[in-house]
């Protein structure tokens, strides 16, 4: 059992130090994603590819899951530390040497490296700023109308990042009650915020990418991390968790019935839709938190080697994926297996999807090895105390 809090103002329990489900969780999310991107043009004409073709396009919930998984964790870790007298600083520092290095290196390559070799134009310093200073997903505002190639999925990392700098003070300053009241503030306030951009005519890329509009999934998350060290809340939902999770299921399918599928751009999966799907990853999230222990049957599943594999390495595979992607589909793609229009297209979606997963994971070991296991030792200078 995790042992309780020595924090006489706050009774709550401190979750496990690690749980290995959640690894495999985060090798979900990062096999979603891979299929969204990994998809090909075309269109299968047999029920089997339009069934693959629809779920490969569903892929894009893996950033959502992402988002609910880091509201999760991080708010645990957070509230766990959050009376220490290094608190700040020791989570910063830790969360500088997790993110900047590899996110750095790929800016770097994109945008000083690939120029100098004439692999790709260069890119004036104004487009530039939007992702050094995590700002990728505001540059609908400003100079950048439009990603910089390559660099297109950048825009979920600077909504975390941007969450990783404002919600520590915030932790530290509520407590228990107040945090959780915030969090529904905050779903709440997203959702309808939402509704309000689509009411209005804003274009659905915008919604899809502004920080007030995905900040539920991250206040979902936020608040299963703050019911898991509640043990009366824990005592309370454990039991109904299955029914919940159900509930939220069932409401979410007929979303996806109204919506065709969940198309990431749809009026319907871009206001309930996000919100029901963002519920349902926190209460699977919570479920296999409180099932961590040998007897939780959906943990055991999500403990699965190789989800666990993929997502100790999921950060790497994220940063390097898309520009591999759009450097192979440019380059080799186009001239060995060109987009068809019939059976094919399924088993060259499925072919590619594989060899690209397999290369990406590759690659994002080999950044492990050399570059983020060296660089997470350096944690230890910034251990908490």
């Amino acid at each position: 059992m995790p042992a309780r809090s020595s924090d006489p103002e706050h009774d709550h329990v401190l979750a496990p130090a690690r749980i290995a489900a959640l690894d495999g969780v985060r090798g979900i999310a990062i096999l979603l994603v891979l299929a969204h991107q990994f998809h090909l043009d075309g269109t299968s004409t047999s029920l089997v590819g339009k069934a693959l073709d629809a779920a490969f396009e569903l892929g894009w919930s893996g950033v959502h899951l992402f988002f609910v998984l880091s509201g999760f964790l991080i708010t645990g870790i957070l509230m766990d530390s959050r009376r220490r007298a290094t608190y700040l600083r020791t989570f910063y520092m830790r969360r500088v040497l997790r993110i900047f290095p590899l996110y750095y290196l790929l800016l770097i390559g994109a945008f000083v490296l690939a120029p100098a070799a004439a692999i790709a134009p260069a890119i004036e310093m104004r487009r530039q700023a939007w992702y050094w200073l995590y700002l990728s997903n505001w540059t609908f505002l400003g100079a950048a109308s439009t990603a910089v190639g390559g660099l297109g999925h950048c825009w979920s990392l600077a909504v975390e990042e941007q969450f990783y700098l404002a919600w520590p003070p915030v932790v530290r300053r509520l407590g228990d009650r107040g945090l959780a009241f915030l969090c529904i503030a905050i779903a709440s306030a997203a959702l309808l915020a939402r509704i309000a951009l689509r009411v209005t005519g804003e274009h659905a890329d915008v919604v899809y990418v502004a920080t007030f509009c995905r900040m539920d999934a991250l206040a979902l998350g936020a608040l299963g991390a703050l019911a898991l060290r509640q043990p009366r809340a824990v005592a309370w939902l454990g039991p109904r968790l299955g029914q919940a999770t159900l509930g939220v299921l069932t409401s979410l399918a007929i979303v996806a019935a109204a919506s065709r599928g969940l198309p990431r751009l749809n009026v319907l999966t871009q206001t309930v839709g996000l919100t029901l799907m963002g519920l349902l990853f926190a209460l699977v999230v919570l479920t296999v938190a409180i099932q961590s222990g040998p007897g939780g049957r959906l943990a055991r599943a999500l403990s699965f080697a190789p989800f666990r594999a993929f997502g100790k390495v999921s950060y790497a595979i994220y940063i390097f994926h898309l520009p591999l992607h759009i450097w192979v589909t440019g380059q080799l793609l186009g001239r060995l297996v060109p987009a068809t229009d019939d059976g094919r297209h399924t088993l060259h979606m499925l072919v590619y999807f594989a060899t690209m997963t397999a290369v990406s994971f590759g690659l994002a070991t080999v950044s492990w090895h050399l570059i983020e296991k060296r660089v997470l030792a350096l944690k230890r200078f910034f251990a908490p105390t």
